[in-house]
């Protein structure tokens, strides 16, 4: 079989804390199959926020979502679970949340418009398709996105929203898991108010989430700690 496998950890921490590696964590697997269709299979646990979030994501070789699965459990209760269908103009939502039974259809205006799904290797892959060749700053308009809840604590449906985000240029980062070329990237401003959020995504065609922080009142650290390839 031609396809090749990526697994891996990140794990995150509040800067105040240096070394406690206890406020959540995502295993992820990464499948490339022959055609290129790439999926992902995301684990998020929040421990202080009790929040379990499994992800599957199918991205073709051009990172254009094709199909994705959601399901959001907070203190062990279901908050929901989502399935969406993108196609070349429309987006489909079908969802069953503590909200009741939802059924979404939505123009796809941008081919390339990844879907956010809170998961932080999701979060690296929104950023596949900005412009490398120079620095500044660029638009991410309209968005789909499982939730607009600053870490995705409802259950998942569709909705849309907007983000600044300023390319700051190559750096060579080393983190548990290796070092890694990486593009620095930085989240300025999102229609949800979310805090500045700075992301080194790997410049080697993955993608990988390498390195994260998320400023203001947050004060977070992300970290790949681990990855291994078949």
């Amino acid at each position: 079989m031609d396809h090749t496998t990526l697994r891996g950890r990140i794990v995150s921490w509040y800067q105040e804390r240096e070394g406690d590696h206890k406020r959540s964590r995502e295993d992820f697997t990464i499948t490339t199959h022959g055609d290129g269709l790439r999926v992902l299979r995301s684990f998020c646990q929040l421990y202080d926020n009790g929040i379990i979030r499994d992800v599957v994501l199918a991205m073709d070789e051009d990172y254009s979502p094709r199909d994705a699965s959601i399901r959001v459990m907070v203190d062990d209760n279901t908050q929901g679970t989502a399935w969406y269908r993108f196609t070349d103009d429309s987006i489909e939502c079908e969802a069953l949340t503590d909200a009741g039974r939802i059924s979404q259809n939505a123009s796809r205006e941008s081919s390339s418009a990844t879907l956010g799904t809170h998961a932080l290797q999701s979060d690296a892959w929104i950023l596949a398709r900005l412009d490398y060749t120079q620095t500044g700053r660029q638009s991410l308009d309209n968005m789909p996105f499982c939730s607009s809840h600053h870490i995705g604590a409802t259950g998942p449906h569709l909705e849309f929203v907007g983000a600044s985000v300023e390319y700051l240029g190559d750096e060579e980062i080393t983190v548990r898991s290796g070092t890694f070329p990486c593009h620095h990237v930085r989240f300025v401003e999102t229609s949800n108010d979310h805090p500045p959020y700075d992301v080194w995504v790997s410049a080697d065609g993955y993608y990988l989430f390498v390195k994260g922080f998320v400023g203001g009142d947050w004060k977070v650290n992300y970290e790949l700690v681990w990855l291994e390839k078949e």
